[in-house]
Order: structure tokens, then C-alpha cells, then sequence
């Protein structure tokens, strides 16, 4: 499923132009990148986000987060953005669970515990943290665990 993105009314065209490939865009950090794009092909069923929502997956690809807070996440109590990350995952669960902490450090740790709200694949989250850096999510639900690493700004 190819993403329609409005590059041309950016250039001031008003052309649509097609997105078919998936490309890193700046914002990753650890052992994932992120990407613009179609959704990986799993991910179709779900209805994900158009492919200017920047995306990455996870190390053992079982699920998928859109960052809608692009170009940052941000740390501490972020006032004017928020940090919306939308969640898929690539079988159903009851519920998702996710545990931060910087990135090979054990503390502090956030929790973050969701219900299924759009469907069974499909998490929207608000993940807050209270320092700048790369952050090491794992996440569970029914009995799959996976990780991914986010960077949050100032």
C-alpha cells in the first residue's frame, strides 16, 4: 500500500506525490531508526498512519511505532507538543506494556500500561520521560516482548 504524501503543496507545486519506498530520517538512536514511508506490509491491515508520519520497528519486528511528535519527543513535561506515539502490533494482545529507562542504564524507569482501544493491534500512547537522551522501551503484551530505542530533546 503505497502512502500519498503533500510534498508538491510544500513546494508550493500542489502536486501529490507517491511514496513507495521506506527512507531514515533523523531522530533514532541505540538500535533503531526511523523511517518514512509505507508501513512495513504486516502493518497494512491496521490502517497506519499516511507515510509522512515517521515510523520505526522494533528489534524483533513484532510491532511498529509512529512518532507524531516528529521532529522530537520531548523530555520532562513537554507544554507545547505532545509526545503521541501510536503503536501497532503484529498480533493481537490484551493490552500493551511498556517499561522505559535510558538507554543501558536501570533507572529511573517509566511504566506505561494500555488497554485495547482502537483494536487488538492498535495502541495510541502518550510515552513521557523526564530526561533528554535515548530511551530503552520494552514492551509486552499476550506473550510477545519486543524493544525499540527513542531519543527525547529538550
Amino acid at each position: 500500500m503505497a502512502a500519498l504524501v503533500l510534498a508538491g503543496s510544500l513546494a508550493g507545486t500542489g502536486a501529490l506525490h507517491r511514496v513507495t519506498e521506506s527512507r531514515a530520517v533523523v531522530g533514532g538512536c541505540g538500535a533503531t531508526t526511523l523511517h518514512r514511508g509505507p508501513a512495513p506490509s504486516w502493518a497494512a491491515h491496521s490502517n497506519p498512519p499516511p507515510g509522512f508520519v515517521p515510523h520505526a520497528t522494533t528489534q524483533r519486528r513484532a510491532a511498529a511505532a509512529y512518532i507524531f511528535a516528529y521532529p522530537a519527543l520531548r523530555a520532562g513535561h513537554p507544554r507545547k507538543t505532545s509526545n503521541k506515539i501510536l503503536w501497532l502490533t503484529r498480533s493481537p494482545g490484551s493490552g500493551l506494556a511498556i517499561r522505559a529507562t535510558p538507554l543501558h542504564k536501570n533507572a529511573p524507569v517509566i511504566t506505561v500500561k494500555l488497554t485495547d482501544s482502537a483494536g487488538p493491534e492498535i495502541y495510541p500512547s502518550y510515552v513521557n520521560v523526564p530526561h533528554i537522551g535515548c530511551w530503552h522501551l520494552t514492551l509486552r503484551w499476550a506473550r510477545h516482548r519486543d524493544f525499540i530505542d527513542l531519543y527525547y530533546r529538550g
